[in-house]
């Protein structure tokens, strides 16, 4: 993909081991287990309704298609979420990722080799000013416990996207207790990394412990539950520069 900068910079050795440390300790939890399987009940229904959920704020945009849009994905991993939107008409030749764990590029490499995917830290990204349309975020923000950080993260979003048209996709949690390794970032939080922006954010995705009970036994229980919004844990927002 063009529109890089001709300067090469560094990954910060702080956040890329940070970041290695925690996801290798996810992995060690996670040995065994089939929670984050694509067959399970409880990932097929978190994929369903965060897809049903963002096409509603895309359309409320006015974004009425993605087919051919520069879309950047911060914290890529494995390109699980590049690959979402792509089923929503994403065009591979546009789709750019980064992560700081090579691992995890080489992964996302594989599953999508028609996309590019660099293993750069996301406070330096090598890439032009106003080189992208989109750029997303899916829990990226709460694995970086740096406010510095996050803050650096959201200042290279921003720098990169069109103007004025560029708009950024959020989805991350607000709140987490079972992993204090993460942070919840909530409302407040949101519009103070994205000054001078409009925010249209919306509280989805039901409880994970709670959604992977019920969704063995009835996802109509989860869509119940999850408009009632009191046990969603999660912001999904369309973030949008002011002119």
């Amino acid at each position: 993909m063009s529109g890089r900068r001709s300067q090469d910079r560094e990954l910060n050795p702080d956040l890329a081991d940070e970041l290695r440390s925690e996801y290798a300790r996810r992995a060690r939890l996670d040995s065994g287990k089939d929670a984050y399987a694509p067959l399970n009940p409880a990932q097929v229904y978190f994929k369903g309704s965060r897809t049903e959920a963002a096409v509603r704020l895309f359309r409320s945009a006015g974004i009425e298609t993605i087919s051919g849009i520069r879309i950047l994905e911060i914290g890529s991993g494995a390109g699980g979420i590049l690959l979402e939107y792509m089923g929503l008409g994403a065009s591979p030749e546009h789709l750019q990722g980064v992560d700081v764990l090579e691992s995890r590029v080489e992964e996302c490499r594989d599953l999508l080799p028609n996309a590019s995917v660099d293993c750069v830290d996301a406070q330096v990204l090598p890439y032009d000013d106003h080189t992208f349309d989109m750029a997303i975020q899916y829990t990226a923000f709460s694995s970086v416990l740096s406010q510095a950080s996050r803050t650096r993260m959201a200042e290279e979003m921003l720098r990169v996207l069109v103007k004025p048209a560029g708009v950024i996709m959020w989805y991350d949690f607000w709140l987490n207790p079972t992993n204090r390794n993460t942070v919840g970032i909530r409302l407040p939080e949101i519009r103070r990394l994205f000054p001078n922006c409009e925010v249209d954010a919306k509280r989805i995705t039901l409880a994970p412990p709670i959604a992977r009970r019920l969704a063995k036994r009835s996802f109509l229980a989860c869509h119940v539950l999850d408009s009632l919004r009191i046990f969603n844990t999660h912001y999904l927002a369309l973030i949008r520069q002011k002119p």
